[in-house]
């Protein structure tokens, strides 16, 4: 086996939007990305299962602070309007 010393290039294309449902366990790492990838795309994300702690909301007022719409709508449910990146 052997290994060339230049890596070869990859190319990457754009994709269309994407649409779906993910649920994953609360977690404060999980729940700060969730806002952060809520407040990047364009439209609504739903969060279910945020953990609330003063860290995670701290990034939920930066990320209304940048300009998304983050709202409470339930016990650990947010609702993020994305303004793109």
């Amino acid at each position: 086996m052997t290994h060339s010393s230049t890596p070869t290039p990859l190319e990457s294309r754009a994709a269309g939007p994407l649409s779906g449902r993910v649920r994953v366990p609360g977690d404060k790492s999980i729940s700060h990305r969730a806002l952060i990838l809520g407040a990047l795309a364009v439209g609504e994300t739903r969060i279910s299962g945020l953990l609330e702690g003063e860290d995670v909301l701290n990034t939920a007022k930066a990320m209304a602070a940048l300009g998304a719409k983050v709202e409470r709508t339930g016990e650990g449910a947010w609702s993020v309007r994305g303004v793109g990146v």
